[in-house]
């Protein structure tokens, strides 16, 4: 028998061969560096959790700092990597919900002043065209608030003839802002002098509206109130209008 019949396989061969018999046993048995598990960026799935608590933001403005701190670990998480990571999906997952949540707290109470601020120049002017229209019954009932008014089938030039609410009739005969703005008439053009200026105090909201006379400049000041109704629905009534006077003290804003 030859010598060569005695050369042992060579090492790599050797190992190929065990490998190719055993049927790949080292990848079952999980030793692949693909199966030795992802490295996890806990961040990204912090995220996650606080963009779904960001939803809060559509309750109150406070609530937007949820969403700055899910956008904040997202980020954070999805900073580069030398290998594949995990959590990164779950990092985009709670940057969207942040930054769409985010936006929506921002933008409602925005919406909402605006609108309320319409709101309350409208009426105000409503007010205004029936003051100098002398309606005043109709005016005295909007300076009241809504759970104090009259149904509408109520004849309020009868009730208001008898003298039976003389807060209301005082208001309307000896106010000085009223009384001038009946001396300008139906034909007074009165503009804003400034934005409508809305806020919250008390738990109410509340507008404040400043009105100029085109001719003279003077200045007329609505202070008026928001209340909702049982029915969920929300009516403005004139709280107190004047001359117009610096503030003070300055409303609370909050």
């Amino acid at each position: 028998m030859s010598h060569s019949a005695f050369i042992m396989p060579e090492k790599s061969s050797f190992s190929d061969l065990a490998m190719t018999e055993l049927g790949g046993l080292g990848a079952e048995t999980g030793f692949e560096e693909d199966e030795l598990g992802e490295p996890l960026r806990f961040s990204g799935y912090v995220s996650a959790v606080l963009g779904i608590f960001s939803a809060v933001s559509l309750v109150g403005i406070g609530g937007v700092a949820v969403a700055v701190l899910a956008i904040a670990f997202g980020a954070f998480a999805l900073r580069p990597a030398a290998s594949k990571v995990s959590g990164i999906l779950p990092a985009k997952f709670g940057i969207l919900l942040g930054v769409a949540f985010g936006i929506c707290g921002v933008l409602l109470p925005v919406l909402k002043t605006r609108t309320l601020g319409n709101q309350a120049e409208y009426f105000a002017r409503q007010f205004m065209n029936l003051v100098m229209e002398d309606q005043k019954e109709i005016v005295m009932e909007l300076h009241k608030s809504y759970n104090n008014r009259f149904a509408p089938t109520m004849p309020l030039r009868d009730y208001y003839v008898e003298g039976d609410d003389d807060r209301q009739v005082e208001f309307y005969e000896n106010n000085e802002a009223m009384n001038l703005i009946k001396s300008y008439g139906p034909d007074a053009q009165w503009v804003l002098d400034r934005p409508v200026r809305v806020y919250h105090q008390f738990g109410t909201d509340k507008a404040e509206i400043v009105f100029k006379n085109q001719e003279d400049g003077k200045q007329l000041q609505f202070f008026m109130h928001y209340l909702v109704d049982s029915n969920d629905q929300g009516q403005w009534h004139v709280n107190l209008v004047q001359p117009y006077r610096e503030l003070i003290i300055a409303e609370s804003s909050n």
